[in-house]
């Protein structure tokens, strides 16, 4: 029983770290600097993309047909670089045979792999929480208020590192959302169900393109969680 209620306890702790947290008007102000990153993105994606004709869409299995004949001849002049010839080769026929198009620059899933590099903004909106989401308790004097309630120095630690765990997957998934949602309404929903062609122990294999983007992100979450732990650590340090 005493577990339990601890355990309560420190859950209702992080639920009012949480609340706190997302209260802050700046905090609020990065989520918002989040989305028009991705707007920004958008419109630059849009006037800066070439416009092909219906000949050349009609046309793009001639194409990688011309282009794969072109890496086999370069697979014979640098036979070092035959390896990395050879699995493009294969995802190009791979392409053809199953009537896959190649994935242009103002397709959605195109637009959210590029807003992948909001995660570095993400990450510093981040450390910018991580850094000062303690050491203003101490500036405002509210630190005060959570010294005299049951809850030791440690759990108080845990708690707002937690928080900004969380703050971190929260704008995590906010990218991905309006990356995704923003390049469907300027680009359409049309190659949503594309799936990602992996070349693995010498043959292609079909990817969900929403389990590969968020590998992606997991990848370069790791790196984030280093930055924020660091940061948060300084900041309860100092």
């Amino acid at each position: 029983m005493v577990l339990l209620s601890n355990l309560y306890n420190f859950i209702n702790l992080v639920r009012n770290e949480n609340m706190k947290l997302y209260l802050q008007r700046s905090n609020q102000v990065m989520m918002v600097l989040l989305i028009i990153f991705v707007i920004a993105g958008a419109i630059i994606v849009t006037i800066g993309s070439k416009q092909h004709d219906e000949s050349e869409n009609l046309h793009w299995k001639t194409d990688l047909k011309e282009y794969n004949e072109h890496l086999e001849k370069l697979a014979v002049e640098h036979p070092e670089l035959k390896q990395s010839y050879m699995k493009e080769i294969a995802l190009n026929t791979y392409r053809i045979n199953h009537n896959l198009k190649p994935i242009s620059d103002d397709n959605i899933w195109s637009f959210v792999k590029d807003m992948g590099g909001g995660l570095s903004l993400a990450s510093i909106f981040t450390i910018i929480v991580a850094a000062s989401f303690l050491t203003n308790e101490f500036k405002w004097g509210t630190i005060k208020l959570l010294l005299i309630r049951p809850y030791s120095r440690t759990q108080i630690l845990l708690s707002k590192y937690l928080v900004i765990l969380i703050y971190a997957l929260v704008l995590h998934v906010l990218l991905f959302i309006s990356s995704w949602f923003i390049g469907g309404l300027f680009f359409g929903f049309e190659g949503a169900g594309q799936p990602y062609l992996k070349y693995q122990d010498g043959k292609v294999i079909e990817i969900n393109m929403i389990t590969y983007v968020l590998s992606q992100y997991g990848i370069d979450s790791i790196k984030l969680l280093m930055m924020a732990t660091f940061a948060f650590m300084i900041s309860s340090v100092l």
